[in-house]
């Protein structure tokens, strides 16, 4: 569960750091009609805030995306080891239990 909670929280991290400066340039987009063009709104936040204007709120949305991210992925992985074992035949599901130290996963 430790290994899925990392993974999931990177794969936030991750995403946000891809997305959020498509985002920041959507929302300039949207929110100021002065901007015709998606480009018109990347050289206007980049000449207002440089390089930084496109990850303005990065930390608020980690720190709110990271725990929401690893526990969607940590619950997805334990939902699918649980549905894996019932469709098991009794051996292998008993094998598989026992490899986990007797816990239902």
């Amino acid at each position: 569960p430790v290994a899925s909670l990392a993974a999931g929280g990177l794969a936030g991290a991750a995403t946000w750091a891809t997305c959020l400066p498509l985002d920041a340039v959507k929302t300039h987009y949207q929110s100021d009609v002065a901007h015709r063009t998606y480009r018109g709104a990347c050289r206007a936040i980049f000449r207002a805030s440089g390089v930084g204007g496109f990850f303005a709120g990065f930390w608020t949305m980690v720190l709110g995306g990271v725990p929401r991210d690893a526990a969607c992925f940590a619950g997805t992985e334990a939902a699918q080891r649980a549905l894996a074992l019932r469709r098991m035949p009794q051996a292998a599901s008993a094998t598989l239990r026992t490899s986990f130290g007797g816990r239902w996963i």
